[in-house]
């Protein structure tokens, strides 16, 4: 298995990504010369050969680069830069060091290291550049609003508009129901749409969904809200298998809108996806053990719709090789509210209250 100092996120996806067997041993399909460029990088880096790890890394780059493997350079490149910047800082060269880890944290914002695999002189200058990130990302953030998410793990929300020309048309599409809107729909709903004869049906019944959320403008206005984060969701969420605004994800995005916080914790070999909920929010880079990922949302008080009674809801999305990517964990507590906020929907903007 691809043992790297890769977050959790990044590894389950580079295995995906490059098509590892389930067996746990390092092996891909010989032909993958990324894989091959990056085990090579990996296994120099372990053994101290730094010069021959920059030489597999400057490969690895320049495959990256090519056409061919363009669809590898978002799971790929954030191990990238962490290796760089490791070989970096041993072969003295500071400035390139920065550089890396700069890049590299824009991916991971809260990567920690594992103190008993790192020297402590290592670990000061990774802390130091962490923080000079963090410093830079807090510079150049946008005042906290109704639709910014803290923690720094999610791309933002805030600045993001919709795209009108993406927003589909009520074409009385048979397969309407199973596009973002299943996030609203009722069973029954579903259930009748698709039993519906003919387009003119159809779009008579779009047509009263969306009227269900009030009258005129804001109708619009809602329904303009909803495919803002349905095409965010698109942006953010999708993998090769599922559509982002279809994914565990982009059902509570929808629903629910922006969490409040969200944050990354990586799932050890050790820890069963059953009962590991509500482990600590932190993020290691460390040389083995990770087995997943475990990501959070928090919505606090005032991004829960009114009409559900609590403070604060958790959602919680593991990533697990053999289990999911980003699998929402159904706890009954979060589920009821999700479940209730669908239907509050309708109501509240109704009222004008959303």
């Amino acid at each position: 298995m691809l043992r790297s100092l890769l977050s959790a996120t990044l590894a389950a996806a580079l295995a995906a990504t490059l098509a590892l067997p389930s067996s746990g041993t390092a092996q891909a399909p010989a032909e993958d010369p990324v894989f091959t460029a990056f085990v090579a990088a990996k296994e120099a880096w372990k053994a101290r050969r730094f010069d021959d790890a920059d030489l597999a890394l400057r490969r690895l780059l320049e495959l990256l680069s090519s056409p061919e493997h363009a669809s590898k350079r978002d799971t790929v490149l954030p191990g990238y830069h962490f290796y760089a910047a490791s070989v970096a800082y041993e072969k003295k060269d500071e400035a390139r060091a920065k550089e890396q880890l700069a890049r590299y944290f824009e991916h991971q914002p809260g990567a920690e290291l594992d103190p008993g695999s790192f020297s402590k002189e290592y670990r000061r200058f990774f802390d130091a550049e962490r923080q000079a990130a963090q410093e830079r990302r807090a510079a150049a953030a946008p005042p906290p609003g109704p639709d910014s998410i803290a923690g720094g793990v999610l791309p933002d929300f805030a600045s993001r508009g919709l795209d009108e020309s993406a927003v589909p048309a009520n074409t009385g599409d048979p397969g309407w129901a199973d596009t973002a809107v299943a996030a609203l729909l009722t069973d029954r709903e579903r259930k009748d749409y698709k039993s519906l004869p003919d387009d003119a049906a159809r779009r008579e019944f779009v047509a009263r969904f969306w009227d269900s959320f009030g009258p005129g403008e804001e109708r619009d206005r809602f329904r303009a809200e909803f495919y803002r984060r349905a095409q965010y969701c698109d942006s953010a969420f999708s993998t090769e298998d599922v559509r982002g605004s279809l994914s565990d994800r982009g059902r509570v995005f929808l629903v629910l809108g922006p969490p409040s916080y969200a944050s990354r914790s990586p799932l050890r070999q050790s820890q069963d996806v059953i009962d590991r909920l509500r482990i600590q929010n932190n993020f290691f880079v460390t040389p083995g053990g990770v087995n997943g990922e475990l990501e959070n949302w928090v919505y606090r008080k005032e991004r829960i719709p009114k009409g559900i009674p609590f403070t604060e809801l958790l959602y919680q999305f593991v990533t697990q090789r053999g289990y999911g990517t980003a699998v929402l964990q159904k706890e009954p507590r979060e589920m009821n509210a999700l479940q209730k906020a669908a239907r509050l929907l309708r109501r509240e903007a109704g009222e004008g209250s959303r």
